[in-house]
């Protein structure tokens, strides 16, 4: 359902919105004649923004009240477009709405793109794909995410052109309604499609980019490496080791959910694969057990997803769980061997050329078709699948990633 509440601090408006659906008589923020105020709307999901519009302009326009009763209609455009998965595809969609007939376009992503980094890396990528699309189209383009936590989800959005601004929800009414169109990302654990398909491809379908014919190769993210930044980050892992100039391998066996995290002993016994089988530095942002001179904690450094993308850019070769490490090592074509337990990661790696998925046969069948889970069940039924890791694995994927 969706929720409203009033602001602490709304906007004073001429006129208030009267809301046939929903009841709001009797509240301490309505007007004389029982109307809520428009400005005193906000959203704090977007899981029925379609309820929304039906309930505001449910007769095609906006039924509205003046303090001395009068009516009229608020001078104000519609409901933002819906643009979410038409299966018509974004260039019918844009000219079924009328949208394609404007010179500049103002879109409001809402909830995007996903919820964890490795959601964020990939839906970039779908993004960079939608905004050269709209591009092609409209001499101005804005494209705007309206996210739960822009602390965390808009920081790796900083950088980038495509995106015009982040904004926190709740957003009011009032300036949901500046927008032309709007994509709808909430609850995307709910979509079995974010399951079952590469997440790239995904957020091209959640965008209506699926019938834009892309090439393989091309579905990966263009991420802004400053060399600088990357070649440093690199000094500094072979000053803490003390050693020559030599290969560097990122280890991360941490994820998000316990379902995709490596046990401590597989991770230890991955580590003693690495330096048995090379004499690269191992790099990690998470504390590994080795006190091994050749295994380096860049945890400190790591203190943020820029920070981390360019320790992960620094390095020329990666072993990764399910996480946003191998969509970033993938993106930047660093050979990466994959230890998926979830079929989200294994489908998701199908895009990424240079991503090696570990998944024997013999254990195929102890691939998770959840998400994320930290239910003990749950994760000692992914167990099959570290064990079956062995140095044969790790040593093939060395020498020919090293060489």
């Amino acid at each position: 359902m969706l929720k409203f509440f009033h602001a602490p601090d709304p906007l004073v408006l001429p006129k208030t919105v009267r809301f046939p659906e929903i009841k709001l008589k009797g509240s301490s923020k309505t007007n004389a004649q029982g109307y809520i105020p428009f400005s005193h709307i906000y959203m704090t999901s977007a899981s029925q923004l379609g309820h929304l519009c039906k309930a505001i302009d449910y007769d095609g326009r906006i039924i509205v009240m003046g303090e001395s009763g009068e009516k009229g209609v608020l001078e104000h455009k519609r409901c933002p477009i819906n643009l979410s998965f038409r299966k018509e595809g974004i260039a019918s969609a844009l000219k079924n709405s009328g949208l394609e007939k404007n010179d500049s376009i103002n879109v409001a992503i809402v909830n995007g793109m996903g919820r964890g980094y490795g959601d964020n890396v990939s839906g970039l990528g779908a993004l960079q794909h939608f905004y050269r699309f709209l591009s092609s189209r409209f001499s101005d383009v804005k494209v705007d995410l309206i996210q739960r936590n822009t602390a965390l989800q808009g920081l790796i959005y900083q950088r980038y052109s495509e995106v015009n601004e982040t904004k926190q929800l709740p957003i009011s009414v009032t300036e949901f309604y500046q927008y032309d169109a709007y994509i709808d990302l909430t609850d995307l654990l709910n979509f079995d499609q974010f399951h079952k398909m590469p997440l790239f491809d995904f957020f091209l379908h959640a965008l209506s980019m699926q019938k834009k014919v892309l090439l393989k190769r091309s579905k990966h993210t263009q991420l802004n490496i400053d060399t600088n930044e990357r070649d440093r980050l690199r000094n500094q892992a072979l000053i803490r080791a003390g050693l020559g100039s030599r290969k560097l391998v990122l280890m991360h066996p941490s994820a998000s959910t316990g379902l995709r995290t490596m046990p401590v002993e597989t991770a230890d016994r991955l580590v003693d694969y690495i330096l048995s089988n090379s004499d690269a530095l191992i790099v990690s942002c998470v504390p590994l057990s080795s006190g091994h001179q050749r295994v380096v904690n860049m945890s400190d450094l790591s203190t943020g997803i820029h920070e981390f993308v360019h320790i992960i850019a620094a390095c020329d070769a990666v072993v990764s769980v399910g996480t946003v490490t191998y969509h970033v090592s993938g993106s930047l074509k660093i050979p990466t061997y994959l230890i998926p337990t979830v079929n989200a990661d294994i489908e998701s790696a199908k895009n990424l050329s240079a991503v090696k998925v570990h998944m024997p046969k013999a254990v195929k069948q102890f691939v998770s078709e959840k998400h994320m889970s930290r239910d003990e069940t749950d994760i000692s039924g992914v167990q099959p699948i570290w064990e079956s890791v062995t140095e044969k694995d790790i040593a093939g994927f060395l020498k020919k990633a090293l060489s």
